[in-house]
């Protein structure tokens, strides 16, 4: 649907906007907390994108190297947090 943020921007947003909450916080174990989540956001939306990108190898949407090289940013980003 156009105009519409997809699943992993949703998982984004809601990771950046738990990261500006934790910064508001003067609880250390509130603070972890919050960025721990946040940074499982980030890996839901890895995730969702990875599967996208594989999805739309196996209909042919993509080339193999594009969805390799999206799947290996994925991990890169996922493994260096």
């Amino acid at each position: 649907m156009p105009g519409r943020p997809s699943e992993a921007q949703r998982y984004r947003q809601r990771a950046e906007d738990l990261r500006s909450i934790a910064q508001d916080r003067v609880d250390g174990l509130t603070m972890r907390t919050l960025v721990s989540v946040a940074n499982d956001y980030e890996r839901m939306a890895d995730s969702v994108e990875t599967a996208s990108a594989r999805l739309e190898l196996a209909n042919g949407a993509l080339s193999a190297p594009q969805t390799i090289q999206g799947a290996g940013f994925a991990f890169d980003k996922w493994r260096f947090a």
